[in-house]
């Protein structure tokens, strides 16, 4: 058996029963719940910043989260930890697939290569920061970080604290300009 397989644990079951008896075989089990799995915070945040870039750049949405993905994503790896590369005789437009994510490499004899990555909804919270953390400097990188504000919910709540309080200074009298440091 050279193919890599992911599935439900019925579904392994089956595929491993219908193996032959005396064939060898290597297994890799991961347990996709017990990472720690991206936080709905994180998700809000990098889909409304890709949105929003998307909207900026005039691409569409999917296409900006392959090459999000393709930059700063996470690679696919076999049962061996080896990442998992595709070979296609006919070239992929992999900026506007859906099902599947893919990292083109070139050519080689006649074929296109492409490196499989995987979706981020299978990312953990240490990637999926990586993947904003990346997002975040591709708009920084440009012109989109004077109309996309990048800043965290922390950053955004310390900005309206400081506002809040300069604004009970200045009802006080105590209203100081320049900058405070």
């Amino acid at each position: 058996m050279n193919d890599n397989f992911i599935g439900k644990p019925k579904d392994i079951i089956r595929r491993i029963s219908a193996l032959d008896q005396d064939e060898v075989f290597h297994v890799l089990i991961r347990d996709f719940k017990s990472d720690k799995v991206r936080s709905t915070n994180q998700n809000a945040l990098y889909w409304s910043l890709l949105g929003q870039f998307a909207q900026w750049s005039k691409v569409s949405q999917v296409k900006l989260h392959n090459q999000m993905l393709m930059h700063y994503g996470q690679r696919e790896l076999n049962a061996e930890g080896d990442v998992i590369d595709f070979y296609s005789k006919v070239k992929i437009d992999w900026e506007n697939a859906t099902e599947f994510h893919l990292y083109p490499l070139g050519e080689d004899d006649g074929l296109y290569v492409y490196r499989l990555l995987r979706g981020s909804r299978h990312y953990n919270t240490s990637e999926f920061s990586l993947l904003i953390t990346g997002l975040i400097q591709e708009i920084e990188g440009c012109d989109a970080w004077q109309v996309i504000n990048t800043l965290t919910f922390q950053e955004r709540d310390l900005i309206a604290e400081y506002k809040n309080i300069a604004r009970y200074e200045k009802q006080k009298g105590k209203y100081y300009s320049g900058n405070i440091g």
